[in-house]
């Protein structure tokens, strides 16, 4: 067992590196990495107290452990993708307001310039 959990605490640990070194290359931004980081910050927290997890099994009536686990990543995944898709929905209206405002301006430049046209300026 002490051979697996130096394993889950190496593997977590290249998973922050992992995540760190995305935030260096710009690849992703740290507003967005929390969430990632929360959830290495639990892995670790499993990987170093394994009874945890055994305990919250028992209490939550689940026979194996691995069970709740996958239950718990299910929940994980499907919060990521609310948040995605709350993103994206919030970047779709952003990119309609600009939209607009791009052909407010554009309708400006041609009135402008068929004015100074019409002025022989």
């Amino acid at each position: 067992m002490a051979q697996f959990q130096i394993f889950l605490i190496l593997g977590v640990l290249f998973y922050f590196f992992v995540l760190i070194s995305l935030i260096i290359k710009k690849k992703m931004n740290v507003r967005y990495s929390i969430i990632w980081f929360s959830s290495a910050l639990v892995m670790l927290i499993l990987a170093i107290f394994p009874q945890i997890i055994n305990n919250l099994a028992d209490f939550v009536g689940i026979a194996t452990p691995v069970n709740l686990l996958f239950v718990f990543q299910g929940f994980f995944v499907l919060l990521i993708v609310i948040y995605l898709t709350s993103l994206v929905s919030w970047l779709t209206n952003r990119l309609h307001q600009m939209v607009q405002i791009q052909a407010l301006l554009e309708k400006r430049v041609r009135d402008l310039e068929n004015k100074i046209k019409d002025e022989g300026v």
